[in-house]
């Protein structure tokens, strides 16, 4: 058990690096990026105003040591959690430190990490409740490997057979996240006619990238051997990835060799708000701090040829998946361009492909918001997949 003394210097210190890590995880809002790239001047100040809500979670509705009320802190809540009552202060300020624990800095990465082991499972059994409360309950879980990470639950509809299967890869930085994170999405292609299964796949730094999407390529294969007995077609499968789940499964669907034999039964890749797709371009994007440019060379390092054979936009010539829909938060200038650049080359190569930008979003409500009707990317996936029929 920490201290209060431990937990206030933890969480003061926490707060100072928020605003210059918040772009990794998308937590800016939509009026807030339009002032970045408007005026650049007013970057810095536009930052501090988008952190200033998380900031003060950690800092006022953690640590004992606070001059605001827990009025205060319960409307801080409305904005920078979903779950607003007042209870839910500390497992939501544990998440938060989960999610930010996979920023490198030496000061923090030790005490994040304890903060983040300690909430954890609570936050995965927070995370599994919501999973299951808006969707149907996990039909089958299949294991590709020894770890509990090496996992794949599936979603199936009872009254269908032969259903095309959605694939899902969670983002998360490549260091945080789980297959538990579904939302609406398992209910949603459910009733488009799909059977839904969501993957798990080792964090960095257990394994690199590399081992990172051969888990993906193992539980393909292990969702193809049992297709038969459980009722949906494993040779109609569509990936579909969030963040760095985005880069993972484009990387699959661009780069054969992680696939193998499998590689033709997928026939489309849905991109949810990646960034990611050419690593030599975004470690040399104008305007990038250098937190941001030491954490991709951490996870993707510094030799240029390793960067290119972990960049999809390296294999954007045929063989690839037929189909592609790329969507991306509007006002996320990075993930505009990466999307816009390998949906380009695709096209050139002759994939068939589909860009939509979404506003009034952030990236992270683009991920949780998907089959819940409140944004236009239902309409733009259910219209996409009719297109691979």
């Amino acid at each position: 058990m920490r201290s209060y003394h431990q937990q206030e210097t933890f969480y003061d210190n926490f707060g100072q690096y928020l605003v210059s890590e918040a772009d990794i995880f998308g937590f800016h809002n939509t009026s807030s990026k339009k002032i970045m790239m408007k005026n650049p001047v007013r970057a810095s100040f536009a930052r501090i105003i988008v952190a200033l809500p998380i900031a003060a979670l950690l800092i006022l509705g953690i640590s004992a040591a606070t001059a605001q009320p827990r009025g205060q802190c319960h409307r801080i809540l409305q904005t920078a959690c979903e779950d607003t009552k007042r209870h839910a202060i500390q497992p939501c300020g544990e998440k938060h430190a989960l999610y930010f624990g996979a920023i490198e800095h030496p000061q923090l990465r030790g005490r994040t990490n304890r903060i983040a082991s300690d909430g954890k499972q609570r936050e995965n059994r927070k995370f599994n409740r919501n999973a299951r409360s808006s969707n149907k309950q996990i039909s089958k879980t299949l294991s590709f490997g020894k770890s509990q990470k090496q996992k794949v639950d599936l979603y199936l509809q009872q009254s269908s057979t032969d259903a095309p299967l959605i694939v899902f890869v969670h983002g998360g930085a490549w260091r945080v996240g789980d297959r538990s994170h579904v939302q609406s999405k398992p209910a949603f292609f459910n009733r488009l006619g799909y059977a839904f299964a969501s993957t798990g796949y080792r964090l960095y730094p257990e394994v690199e990238v590399e081992q990172q999407a051969r888990d993906i390529a193992a539980a393909i294969t292990i969702l193809r051997k049992n297709a038969d007995g459980l009722n949906y077609d494993g040779n109609n499968i569509i990936l579909i990835g969030h963040s760095a789940g985005a880069h993972l499964a484009a990387l699959l669907g661009t780069n054969p060799k992680y696939l193998g034999r499998n590689f033709a039964a997928v026939k489309g890749v849905i991109l949810l708000d990646g960034a990611s797709y050419d690593i030599p371009a975004k470690l040399t994007e104008n305007g990038q701090s250098k937190r941001l440019h030491r954490f991709f060379e951490k996870i993707f390092s510094k030799n240029p040829e390793r960067q290119r054979a972990l960049s999809p936009t390296t294999y954007s010539k045929s063989p690839n998946v037929p189909y592609w829909l790329a969507i991306y938060d509007s006002g996320r200038r990075a993930s505009e361009m990466q999307s816009k650049k390998l949906i380009s080359l695709l096209k050139s190569a002759g994939a068939r492909t589909m860009i939509r930008g979404i506003s009034d979003t952030n990236h992270r409500e683009l991920n949780q918001e998907l089959g819940t009707g409140k944004l236009s990317i239902d309409t733009t996936i259910a219209t996409f997949l009719k297109q691979i029929g």
